[in-house]
């Protein structure tokens, strides 16, 4: 396509699809936010739209799962989110390799996940599941033995 594209050229294209959207009514709720690689993408403008432009004082926590250190997509800039602002946190997770505990978690975004329900949660939180088809119901079926209600479980798949 590149290779055949003057200055100048037209082209049409179509999108964005998604329909992963804040429904009004969780705002004022505590949310995890639980993704790997791209998936992230589709949680990123969520995350700004709380935490700059509406200034939420609600919680907001962003698991985030990758490989490798390198393929933490926005590493950095979630790393300054949290660092600014009180009521985002960012955990990171490496599935293989293994980094300072300090810098990022080893295993999957499940073990954060469990990990998070065990701690006891003053309100009830809103999950919103970003990623493949399998990977979204594992996490599914770890909140609802959890005793989470399916109303509080947002998800996207990767299609």
């Amino acid at each position: 396509l590149f290779d055949q594209l003057q200055t100048g050229d037209s082209i049409r294209f179509t999108g964005p699809f998604g329909r992963f959207v804040l429904p009004e009514g969780v705002i004022r709720q505590e949310m995890v936010l639980i993704t790997e690689g791209v998936g992230v993408t589709s949680l990123r403008p969520l995350i700004h739209d709380l935490i700059v432009y509406r200034r939420s004082f609600r919680k907001v926590k962003l698991i985030l799962g990758a490989l490798y250190a390198h393929q933490l997509l926005f590493d950095h800039p979630w790393r300054r989110l949290a660092a600014t602002h009180f009521n985002f946190e960012y955990e990171p997770v490496l599935l293989r390799e293994s980094l300072h505990k300090q810098h990022a978690h080893s295993g999957r975004p499940e073990d954060r996940l469990r990990a998070h329900l065990e701690r006891p949660r003053v309100m009830p939180h809103v999950y919103y599941l970003s990623g493949w088809p399998d990977v979204i119901q594992a996490q599914k079926d770890i909140l609802q033995s959890a005793g989470i209600d399916k109303k509080l479980i947002l998800s996207e798949n990767y299609t």
